[in-house]
């Protein structure tokens, strides 16, 4: 066997070596996400792709039927990992209202980045951080009570 070719072999083993070792570490880096996660309702979730497979489809109509059932079927909360990223889907207004109520929820940035190419602009679920601060502020002062009072009246 030449020098080059137990060179090639070596190197092949350290970058498999390498790899396995770096799924390793993310996978223990993990285990307490993972943990909470399965507490909440969902499909069940392969290593390493999670449960994109149940929502493949070779058009979106149908990625999006698939999603609406299982919306469905776990509903109101469901827990969806796209890969190594976990999803949870709130369908009952009392718990968005909690989420987008606190301040640890601000940062919306993988939101952000799977959503961009949708017309959704900058609203309130689309943004994140201070800008976020700021439209829920302006927001919540036009729905007070006392702009309604009037409208009341004629009702």
């Amino acid at each position: 066997m030449s020098i080059v070719k137990l060179n090639t072999m070596v190197l092949i083993l350290i970058a498999i070596f390498i790899g396995v070792g770096y799924l390793l570490k993310l996978w223990w880096q993990r285990r307490h996400i993972r943990k909470l996660a399965s507490k909440i309702p969902g499909p069940k979730a392969y290593p390493l792709i999670g449960n994109i497979l149940d929502v493949l489809a070779w058009t979106q109509e149908e990625s999006y039927q698939k999603y609406i059932s299982l919306s469905r079927k776990y509903f109101p909360t469901l827990r969806f990992w796209a890969g190594p990223y976990l999803l949870i889907f709130v369908s009952d207004p009392r718990d968005l209202e909690i989420l987008m109520n606190s301040d640890k929820c601000l940062e919306r940035e993988r939101v952000r980045n799977m959503i961009d190419k949708y017309p959704l602009g900058d609203g309130l679920i689309a943004i994140g951080g201070e800008q976020w601060r700021i439209h829920r502020k302006f927001i919540l002062s036009s729905f007070q009570y006392r702009h309604f009072e009037y409208f009341i009246k004629y009702m």
